[in-house]
């Protein structure tokens, strides 16, 4: 136990101290590069199911838009006709 607390006592040297970091430090990176690398060439394969796909859903109706389409905002809609079922008050339950 007597061995214990001599240990405990003992104050830590300067490498095992934690030191606070100044709040103002500059960092950098040095990036070793190959330059010897060799890149491979980038090739693209269009789907040609992919692209029709693509023609008709997005590019189509921007071109081919009816521009003579006339909406009639006056109008309204029929009367419905008269619910039996409510009328009488006769549900199927």
């Amino acid at each position: 136990m007597s061995d214990m607390d001599g240990d405990c006592k003992k104050e830590p040297s300067s490498e095992e101290q934690v030191k606070p970091k100044p709040c103002c430090e500059n960092q950098h990176e040095v990036l070793q590069l190959d330059e010897n690398a060799n890149l491979q060439a980038f090739s693209t394969e269009v789907n040609p199911t992919f692209f029709v796909a693509f023609v008709h859903s997005f590019v189509q109706p921007i071109l081919f838009a009816d521009q003579a389409f006339v909406h009639n905002t006056y109008y309204s809609p029929p009367i419905p006709d008269k619910d039996i079922q409510v009328l009488f008050q006769t549900f199927l339950i």
